[in-house]
């Protein structure tokens, strides 16, 4: 369960970063529509197609960071609490071996939490 936990909270990690990249990309996409279009009545005008391309990339690009944000923030959390609920390592064992047979291959995974 604590290795789980510490794959699970480092996935995590990894989707806070993608968010922080995502959100600096947004912000730079979002500079160049302020550059290249118009302010209108309750948003802007791209006249452009490098404006418009931009606009479609930071709507791509928020949607994005709108996800994962939230889904790291909550993986993170998640590892933690496997790690402060798992049991002492002696009382849990995990083990991961390949299986074969005339029709099939893989692998099992299996343990004692």
């Amino acid at each position: 369960m604590r290795t789980a936990g510490f794959v699970v909270g480092a996935v995590g990690v990894a989707s806070i970063i993608a968010a922080a990249i995502t959100g600096g990309l947004y912000l730079g996409e979002k500079g160049t529509v302020d550059d290249l279009c118009e302010e209108t009545n309750g948003g802007r005008s791209c006249t452009s197609q490098e404006g418009v391309d931009a606009a479609s990339r930071g709507n791509t690009l928020a949607l994005i960071n709108t996800i994962t944000l939230p889904v790291g923030a909550a993986a993170v959390g998640a590892g933690l609490v496997l790690i402060l609920l798992a049991p002492d390592a002696s009382e849990s064992s995990v083990g991961v071996y390949p299986t074969f047979g005339p029709t099939h291959a893989g692998v099992h995974v299996g343990g004692q939490f």
